[in-house]
């Protein structure tokens, strides 16, 4: 079994889904908490969190159509869809020009996720 280590970086995180949207807003001492609509928490007094933003609400937001295929999707947890991102941000960013190459150490890992008991 082969082992690969990946020096390259990736974020997905309230504070941006990606290594330079998070720097920026860090630097610009921006916060990833929001207040949440009174219909999402009716019951609950704290009606602050940190989510991770949407491509619709911010350029540097979380957009799952761009690296999994909505039947897919279906299949798994938001989280994985997040690890799946950074992942994949890691990679880009580790192989650079030569991505197309790596790209299928994402496709197995994307597979191995697929299949865990939930």
């Amino acid at each position: 079994r082969d082992r690969i280590g990946v020096s390259g970086k990736g974020v997905v995180s309230p504070l941006g889904c990606s290594v330079e949207g998070m720097r920026r807003r860090l630097v610009a001492s921006g916060s990833g908490l929001r207040r949440l609509p009174d219909d999402l928490v009716p019951d609950i007094d704290a009606r602050v969190a940190g989510l991770v933003p949407s491509r619709d609400e911010e350029p540097d937001g979380f957009d799952p159509d761009a690296l999994i295929p909505v039947k897919d999707r279906c299949k798994m947890d938001r989280f994985i869809q997040f690890t799946l991102a950074a992942a994949d941000q890691a990679l880009r960013q580790y192989a650079g020009q030569h991505y197309s190459e790596f790209g299928f150490k994402l496709r197995q890992l994307y597979e191995v996720l697929l299949r865990l008991p939930y």
